[in-house]
Formats: structure tokens, sequence, C-alpha cells
């Protein structure tokens, strides 16, 4: 829901949206109010909106996008890279976490190289996406495909490239390296265990967070970006009753 917010209304409003959000869910479950998730939700709002308007400032220049996804998904895995790395008295090889009560033992670098693969494939896919969106520009006028659907299809291609890399920016900035100071804070889990179990969550979160967040952003930004005003002038040149 925020990072839906931050997309559709840009960084001032769902830095707003991550913060009632946040605020409404301790008043109304009973929760226990920290700071740190306070301030975990308000970021997930701002870089959401952040994100979204640097891609906006593209228009309907694919490459861009695609150059601009892949610069942000490198720096995630330099940060990530650089933060294991200067943790290593912290992490070791082996770790030991408790997973639904049953103790799991995890390479750390075997799972430091899993997701620095995976946010590489992030970005195959973001440039798979922007060569099929090329080639079936460059053929358009040979083929029967209307101007309204092309427009579509980009919206689309557009679409999957914003919100990969806000789910993988949100998820590996706020979620594995912000967040697991905080959940220690509040259990008896210790920090290294937690940046690892949210490290094991990473990818299902990311594939998660594709998978509901897209369809629904591909549905209601056309409905907010639509030009209402022109339709109703154009309805006033009409009269209401034809003799």
């Amino acid at each position: 829901m925020i990072k839906i917010g931050g997309l559709l209304f840009g960084p001032f409003l769902g830095l707003f949206i991550g913060a009632m959000t946040d605020l409404l869910t301790v008043a109304l479950t009973a929760g226990v109010f920290h700071y740190g998730y306070l301030i975990a939700a308000m970021a997930y709002g701002l870089i959401s909106g952040f994100i979204s308007d640097i891609f906006r400032s593209t228009k309907d220049k694919i490459w861009w996008k695609a150059v601009l996804g892949t610069l942000i998904l490198i720096a995630c895995n330099i940060i990530m890279v650089l933060f294991f790395m200067l943790q290593t008295n912290s992490f070791q090889n082996n770790f030991s976490v408790s997973l639904f009560g049953n103790k799991l033992d995890v390479n750390v670098k075997i799972l430091l190289i899993v997701l620095v693969t995976f946010i590489c494939l992030g970005i195959l896919i973001i440039w798979i996406v922007y060569f099929l969106n090329f080639n079936k520009q460059h053929h358009k006028h040979n083929s029967i495909i209307t101007e309204t659907k092309a427009t579509k299809k980009n919206d689309l291609y557009s679409s999957i490239i914003i919100v990969l890399v806000v789910s993988v920016v949100c998820n590996s900035i706020i979620n594995m390296l912000i967040l697991p100071s905080f959940d220690a804070q509040l259990s008896s889990i210790r920090y290294e265990e937690w940046v690892v179990l949210r490290s094991i969550v990473f990818i299902p979160e990311v594939i998660f967070n594709c998978c509901v967040i897209i369809p629904i952003y591909n549905i209601v930004v056309p409905i907010i970006n639509y030009n209402y005003h022109d339709d109703l002038l154009e309805d006033i040149k009409y009269p209401l009753y034809v003799e």
C-alpha cells in the first residue's frame, strides 16, 4: 500500500501515506509503536515516490528507463556487497538462525552471491523488456498494431521496470540493512540473525511485490493521468437535447 501510494502520488504524499499507515496500524491493532518502523514506513513512500518521479521525467523514452533501472540496481548490489564486507567480523561463513522453530545453517557468502545474482537477473529482465519493446516499435509500421495499443504496451513495460526497481531498492536498503537494527531492539534475536533472516525472504518479497503492484499500477496510472478536463469541455459543446 505504501509503495503504491509513493509510486502514484510522489515522494511527499508517499511520505505522508507511510506515516499515516504506520500510526493507524499501531492504533487500530493495539500494536507497539517504535520510531524505527515509522521511519521505515515513511522511507518506503519517500523512496517509491522519488524513484517514480525520476522515471516519469524520462517520459516515453524507454531506453532511458532501462539505463536508470540498471544504474540503480547496480548501486544496490554495490551497497549490499560493501555492507557485508564491512560486517565480516559479525557475519561468519556459516551462520545459524532459527526459522519457524527450526535451526537453519546459512552460508553468508553463498547467500550474498544468490542475492547479487538475483539483482543481476533483474537487470537482465530490464534489458529483455527494453529489446522486446524496441523490436515492436521498429516493426510497428509493418504490422497492424495501432498507436493506442503500442502506447499501452509502452506503459506496461515502463510499469514493470519502475515497480521492479522500487521493490529491489526498498527490500534491500530498508528491509535488509535498516530494519534489522530496530527488530533486534524489540526481540531477543540478534541483529546479525535478523539481517540473515530478512536476506532469506528478500527474493520472495520482491517477486510478491512485483506480482501485486504491477497490475494495480498499470490499471490506476492511466485513470489518474487521464485528461478529464478536455472530455468535459468536449461534452459541453454538444447539446443535451436534439430535435
